[in-house]
């Protein structure tokens, strides 16, 4: 599910697939296509900023479960070739395989 904040309006249809929201999780994730970062806005104890989690040049985000950022690069016969798992940790963005 794709919700633009700029006007109020969902872009993409949901999807009911198992575990694509996160469940159980106190995150919301907010994806911005023009600064192309994910902003984890986290339920738990308020913080002075969000953190955010950029999504690398030639990547796709695909989703986030709880404060991981999911991405995809390459395509073969229509499917993502490799994936990469995000995170923002005292500052500085990580990555390790799925």
């Amino acid at each position: 599910m794709q919700y633009d904040i700029d006007d109020g309006s969902f872009r993409a249809a949901a999807s009911f697939q198992p575990g694509y929201y996160g469940d159980g999780s106190d995150t919301v994730a907010l994806y911005s296509e023009v600064d192309d970062q994910v902003t984890l806005l986290q339920g738990r104890a308020p913080r002075a900023a969000p953190p955010e989690v950029p999504v690398p040049e030639g990547h796709t985000y695909r989703g986030t479960f709880g404060d991981t950022v999911l991405t995809s690069t390459g395509v073969v016969n229509g499917n993502p070739s490799a994936y990469q798992m995000w995170r923002v940790r005292d500052g500085a963005r990580s990555c390790r395989p799925p």
